[in-house]
């Protein structure tokens, strides 16, 4: 890290690709507005749309650090320092990076899209996603704050278990299990049908429901 000037907890930490739906047009600039020596460190290739890069890198100043694509080991390390991992994203699905961050104990900000929302709950900070002004002064409250970071730290490490690999398998082979043991539904011979899409009808109206 040192070769890129960064100190450990005194830095806010994203990974992401450089493209729009991300949201780091949102981050660089509320984390420009702030006063504070920490710096901004984004690790992460760019998309297809370079202008779009080329406009990130156009309203960063100083303090932001573009390192690229990362090895898996750099981001190990980076996640082991930040004082902070930020996700402004305007589409996600269930992001690995925050997943990994949380299970680090790395405290999260994130925008309030129901996928982020839905991983951090209570777990993380959050802002209104889109909103610049709201970033800044939610990043102003808590970067300097160590007990609160300390405390969701705490929070998001705890949150993140049941979405460690060993707990889905055992979900997902439970759910196999289950559904294995439901009855089999008779198929028909098939040169006996005479209507095939009403028979694919009637065969799932047949299949088993489990109310709640």
């Amino acid at each position: 890290m040192l070769q890129y000037g960064i100190e450990p907890r005194k830095f806010l930490f994203s990974v992401s690709r450089l493209v729009p739906e991300k949201g780091l047009h949102y981050l660089i600039p509320a984390f420009e507005s702030l006063d504070t020596d920490f710096k901004l460190v984004i690790a992460g290739g760019g998309g297809f749309d370079a202008d779009y890069e080329t406009r990130l890198r156009e309203m960063a100043g100083d303090r932001v650090v573009f390192l690229g694509p990362a090895d898996r080991d750099f981001v190990a390390e980076l996640f082991s320092h930040a004082q902070l991992f930020v996700l402004p994203s305007d589409l996600e699905g269930m992001s690995i990076a925050l997943l990994e961050a949380m299970n680090m104990g790395v405290p999260v900000l994130v925008s309030d899209i129901p996928e982020n929302v839905c991983v951090v709950e209570n777990a993380g900070f959050k802002f209104r996603a889109g909103d610049i002004d709201h970033l800044r002064d939610v990043l102003g409250g808590i970067i300097h704050d160590a007990a609160q970071l300390s405390e969701f730290g705490r929070r998001a490490s705890e949150r993140v278990a049941p979405f460690q690999w060993p707990v889905v398998v055992d979900q997902l082979e439970q759910t196999y299990y289950d559904c294995c043991r439901q009855k089999p539904i008779a198929t028909p011979d098939v040169a006996e049908i005479e209507n095939p899409l009403q028979t694919a009808s009637d065969a799932l109206d047949a299949l088993p429901i489990e109310e709640g």
